[in-house]
């Protein structure tokens, strides 16, 4: 899936590791910006759209894996880029990824 988050095109895939209780890994990539002293990225996320206070660690390259995550039906994110100087951007606009856990197949039967 792919959304318009500010400066960034953001895109993400969601990979449920097992269960709804288990913790999530989402994968994350965006278009770099192409400034000659961007330093790197912070990505911020959150259960709540009105509480994306969570540090995903920081990164030099447009990717990241944040882990770990809770097994919840939505988790959103935004992103600053981070100048050599420690000057960050505003926030992006909140993308949210979508936890879709896995349908129970019908008709099994044990022996």
């Amino acid at each position: 899936m792919s959304k318009k988050v500010g400066l960034f095109s953001l895109l993400a895939g969601l990979l449920l590791l097992s269960g709804s209780s288990r913790a999530l890994d989402v994968p994350l990539t965006w278009t770099a910006v192409t400034t000659s002293n961007m330093w790197g990225y912070q990505v911020f996320y959150g259960y709540e759209t009105n509480s994306i206070n969570y540090l995903a660690p920081f990164v030099t390259t447009n990717a990241i894996t944040v882990r770990d995550l809770q097994a919840v039906t939505n988790i959103h994110f935004q992103l600053t880029a981070v100048l050599s100087n420690s000057v960050s951007s505003a926030r992006s606009s909140i993308f949210t990824v979508t936890n879709t856990p896995p349908t129970v197949p019908t008709g099994i039967t044990t022996p």
